[in-house]
C-alpha cells in the first residue's frame, strides 16, 4: 500500500538525496495519477489523506513533511474553486478546508497562498462591494454551511488582522439590497398613483429596469 511504502522508506532511510528521489517518485507514481481524488478529497487511496494520517500518528515526520511539500507544490487552486469552497458551498470535506485547518499544512506555502487570496477577496468586497448572488448564497446557507463559512473566514480575519467579522459586510450589503428593493417598490407605486398618464413614465420605467438589474446582477455597496 501507499502507506506501507512511505513507512518502510522513512523508517530505514535518512539520506537526503534518496528521500528527494523518493519524493519525486511518489509524486509521479502516486500523487499525479490521483489528482482527482485529492481535489475531491476522496478517502480511498488518496495519497494526501494518507500523509495527513501518518502525520497525526507522528510517524516518519521528516519524510511525511517533505512529501507534503512536494505534493502541495503541484496543487493548483483557482479563483472559482476558492470561492466555491469558502463562500458558495463551504464545508469541512474540501481540499481547501483541510489545507487551512490540518496542522501538517501550517508551514506549507500553499496554505499561505490560499490565505493571501482570501484576504484579497475580503479587500475587494470592502472596496467594491459584494455581488448580489454572493449575498444570496450567504442568506441561503444551511446551518452547517454557515458554521464552516464562519470558521473559514474567522481564520482569514485573524490572518489578515481585520478588526471585524466578514459577516458584517454581508449583512450591511444585504440591508442595502432590501433598501433598493423598497425604493423600487415606492417608485412603482408613485408612478402608478400619480404619473400613469405622464410622458416621463417610460423614462422612469427604464431607470427602474436599471435598478432591478443592479439588484439582480451587479455589485452592492
Amino acid at each position: 500500500s501507499i502507506s506501507d511504502a512511505i513507512v518502510n522508506v522513512g523508517s530505514n532511510v535518512s539520506n537526503k538525496i534518496f528521500i528527494e528521489e523518493f519524493g519525486r517518485k511518489f509524486k509521479d507514481e502516486y500523487f499525479l495519477p490521483n489528482k482527482y481524488k485529492i481535489k475531491t478529497m476522496q478517502t480511498f487511496n488518496n495519497p494526501l489523506m494518507i500523509l495527513i494520517e501518518l502525520n497525526k500518528r507522528k510517524e516518519i515526520v521528516h519524510l511525511v513533511k517533505r512529501l507534503l511539500e512536494i505534493c502541495c507544490d503541484a496543487i493548483e487552486i483557482g479563483h472559482d474553486e476558492l470561492l466555491e469552497h469558502t463562500l458558495e458551498r463551504p464545508s469541512n470535506d474540501t481540499l481547501i478546508y483541510f489545507i487551512l485547518f490540518e496542522d501538517c499544512f501550517i508551514k506549507i506555502s500553499l496554505r499561505q497562498n490560499i490565505l493571501n487570496q482570501l484576504t484579497n477577496f475580503w479587500n475587494v468586497w470592502e472596496e467594491k462591494g459584494l455581488r448580489t448572488r454572493q449575498i444570496r448564497c450567504w442568506q441561503n446557507f444551511t446551518s452547517n454551511q454557515r458554521y464552516y463559512f464562519n470558521e473559514i473566514w474567522n481564520l482569514v480575519r485573524i490572518f489578515a488582522k481585520k478588526n471585524y467579522e466578514v459577516k458584517r459586510l454581508f449583512d450591511k450589503q444585504y440591508q442595502e439590497i432590501l433598501r433598493m428593493i423598497k425604493l423600487k417598490e415606492n417608485i412603482v407605486n408613485c408612478l402608478n398613483a400619480y404619473c400613469s398618464e405622464s410622458s416621463d413614465k417610460e423614462k422612469y420605467l427604464v431607470l427602474l429596469q436599471s435598478l432591478q438589474q443592479k439588484i439582480d446582477e451587479g455589485g452592492v455597496q
